[in-house]
């Protein structure tokens, strides 16, 4: 069974992520959702001894972080827990310049437009 952490700050994308997910995974995935960096991280640590095999975020949330994106602030903490060490993370986000700003947490990325347009990317990166 795959499990699935999706953070992002509006519902609409909250659930058109979790419609792709479990389309592409079925049945066998537990995908669950959070609506700030601060309740995903939560949701991480809950699950410490199952971790999440994919955490797919959004970068702009809440602003607790600033000048610091709550996704990054996210990313940042999942990547110290020794637990979570092969998770992988997909960032999707309208971000300017979002492969420069995923490359240094060995992070994939796509657009929502890309998203939008052609699900092709996303469906190679959760398979």
């Amino acid at each position: 069974m795959k499990k699935v952490l999706i953070a992002d700050d509006e519902m609409g994308w909250i659930n058109f992520h979790k419609g792709v997910v479990q389309g592409l995974l079925g049945a066998d995935v537990v995908v669950d959702t959070v609506l700030c960096a601060k309740d995903g991280y939560n949701l991480v640590l809950e699950n410490e001894m199952e971790p999440y095999d994919y955490l797919i975020t959004d970068l702009h949330m809440e602003r607790d972080f600033f000048p610091k994106k709550a996704g990054i602030w996210l990313i940042e903490q999942i990547q110290s827990l020794p637990s979570y060490k092969n998770i992988k993370i997909i960032i999707i986000s309208d971000t300017p310049n979002l492969k420069s700003i995923a490359d240094p947490y060995n992070a994939y990325c796509i657009s929502k437009r890309e998203v939008i347009n052609s699900l092709e990317k996303y469906k190679a990166l959760l398979q």
